[in-house]
């Protein structure tokens, strides 16, 4: 089982993406969720959860510098940025920082399906 902690300050945000998980893949439990990068970094320090999902966009700080301090706490966490904003994504995915995955919102079925064939 997969331990995975969901990062988003969009309230409906975390509940669609934690019931997509509970409901289409087992495998992954969701043992936190958070509002604010203060608050995930402390639970990725006392969980070290396998797979973070990102919002790239949280205010206070931003979600590369977070991804940063998530990998210095768990190196081997699987790190899935998300965002609403397709030029966000291909930014990120053309800086190659090294993230596992780009999740564009609302998720759509199909790019759901491939996380979840990644993750298995």
């Amino acid at each position: 089982m997969l331990r995975a902690i969901i990062v988003d300050d969009e309230l409906n945000s975390r509940e669609t993406l934690k019931l997509m998980l509970e409901r289409y893949c087992p495998t992954i439990d969701v043992i936190s969720m958070s509002d604010s990068y203060e608050t995930a970094l402390k639970d990725i320090k006392l969980f070290k959860p396998d797979v973070v999902f990102l919002d790239i966009h949280i205010p206070g700080l931003n979600g590369e510098g977070v991804f940063k301090a998530i990998k210095e706490i768990n190196p081997d966490a699987k790190v899935y940025f998300l965002s609403g904003s397709e030029p966000d994504i291909s930014r990120l995915k053309s800086q190659n920082i090294g993230a596992a995955g780009y999740i564009t919102k609302p998720l759509i079925m199909d790019d759901f399906n491939k996380l979840m064939d990644e993750l298995k």
